[in-house]
Order: C-alpha cells, then structure tokens, then sequence
C-alpha cells in the first residue's frame, strides 16, 4: 500500500519532509497523503487533465474535511494513520 510505504519512509527519515505523490485530483487524496505522512503533497497530471484550478479545488475539499472532523491544521494530522 502506498500510504504505508510513504509512513515507512518518513520514520526513516523523520527530518526530511515527504512529498505524497501520485493520484492527489482531490481534498480527499491529499487527506490520506498527509495521514500517511506527507508534509506536502504535489499535483500534475491532475493539473494536467483539470488545469491549474485543480489546486484551488483540492485546498477547499481539505478545508472542509478539516473543519468538518474538527482540525485546526492540516499539520496536526501528518503521520497520523
């Protein structure tokens, strides 16, 4: 699984930031990306395929995720799986 593999590498290496790739096309994806560990998260064939206005797209899905399960920062759920 991805999302373990991406938490395995950040406890090997836990002062390097994490970039989750691969599939982010939603506040959804980079929700799980950050719960695996990334710290960032990066867009291109969504940008590719969606435009640009994909990043606009995904930060808003994220906010709400966040507020709706009551999170204050996107930071606060990085590693947390």
């Amino acid at each position: 699984d991805l999302h373990l593999s991406i938490r395995r590498q950040r406890q090997m290496c836990i002062r390097d930031r994490i970039i989750g790739v691969g599939g982010v096309n939603s506040g959804e994806t980079a929700f799980k990306k950050f719960l695996s560990g990334a710290n960032f998260v990066q867009l291109y064939t969504g940008m590719v395929f969606r435009g640009p206005n994909i990043a606009i797209k995904i930060s808003e899905e994220l906010k709400k995720i966040l507020r709706e399960k009551n999170i204050k920062r996107y930071s606060d759920i990085i590693g947390k799986l």
